[in-house]
C-alpha cells in the first residue's frame, strides 16, 4: 500500500479525517476486501467503505467477465468497514437489512422489484457497549449462510438466533466475539472457494431489461 492510495490529513494541524466529506482511499490503484460485497448468484452488491474505492471494483467486474454484475449501492452511514452489518442475503428471495441504515441511491428498489421478502435485523446484544472499537452494534448480522436453511450465529445474540429459527433456518451457535478485535466477525473472516451448481440470476427484472 503507497501513501498515494490514501487521502492525507495535516497531523501537525490534529485533524481527524471525516468520511461524510468524501471516501478515505484516493483511486490510485484499486483496493477492496472481499466483506465489502454481498453476492445474490450472479449480482454482487458493493457497499463503499473504509477500505475498498470505485477502481477496485471496477477491477473486480472485470476480471469476474459479464456473467457478474456488480451494483454500487450506497446507505446514510457511511462509517462501517464491510457491507455484513447492512445487508446480508440469506437464501433466494431472502435479504436482512439495517433499519438503521437506510439505502440512499434506490438500489433496494431491485429487491423490491423482484419480490424479495426484506426483514429488518435486530440489534446486536452488545447495543451501546461494543465489545471492541471494531466492530458495530449491529455485529449481530454478521452470520454466515453455509446453505439456504442453515446459519451460524455468535452464539450471545440470543434475538439474531431466534430470528433465523423464526425465517426456517436451523441455527449453529457459535462463540466468535474473541474474533471481534481483529475486526469483525463471520462473513468478515471467511471466503467460499468453491461451489457447487451453477451461476443463478435472482433479479429477473435485470435479466428482461425492465
Amino acid at each position: 500500500m503507497t501513501d498515494g492510495l490514501y487521502h492525507q490529513v495535516d497531523a501537525t494541524r490534529r485533524e481527524v479525517f471525516d468520511l461524510a466529506d468524501g471516501p478515505f482511499l484516493t483511486e490510485f490503484e484499486p483496493a477492496f476486501d472481499a466483506a465489502s460485497f454481498a453476492r445474490f448468484g450472479r449480482d454482487i452488491f458493493w457497499r463503499p467503505d473504509l477500505v475498498s474505492n470505485n477502481f477496485g471494483a471496477e477491477w473486480l467486474g472485470r476480471h469476474l467477465g459479464p456473467d457478474f454484475r456488480i451494483h454500487r449501492i450506497v446507505f446514510r452511514e457511511a462509517l462501517p468497514t464491510h457491507i455484513d452489518t447492512t445487508l446480508v442475503p440469506v437464501r433466494p428471495g431472502l435479504v436482512l437489512v439495517n433499519p438503521d441504515r437506510p439505502c440512499t441511491n434506490g438500489k433496494m428498489d431491485l429487491f423490491e422489484k423482484n419480490d424479495w421478502q426484506i426483514v429488518a435485523a435486530p440489534v446486536s446484544v452488545r447495543n451501546g457497549a461494543a465489545p471492541s472499537r471494531d466492530v458495530s452494534n449491529w455485529i449481530s448480522m454478521n452470520i454466515l449462510m453455509l446453505d439456504p436453511r442453515t446459519a451460524i450465529v455468535e452464539e450471545a445474540e440470543k434475538p439474531m438466533i431466534e430470528l433465523m429459527r423464526q425465517l426456517g433456518c436451523e441455527v449453529i451457535p457459535c462463540p466468535f466475539d474473541r474474533v471481534y478485535p481483529f475486526g469483525g466477525s463471520f462473513h468478515c473472516c471467511t471466503a467460499d472457494i468453491r461451489r457447487d451448481g451453477k451461476v443463478e440470476s435472482y433479479f429477473p427484472s435485470l435479466d428482461s431489461g425492465l
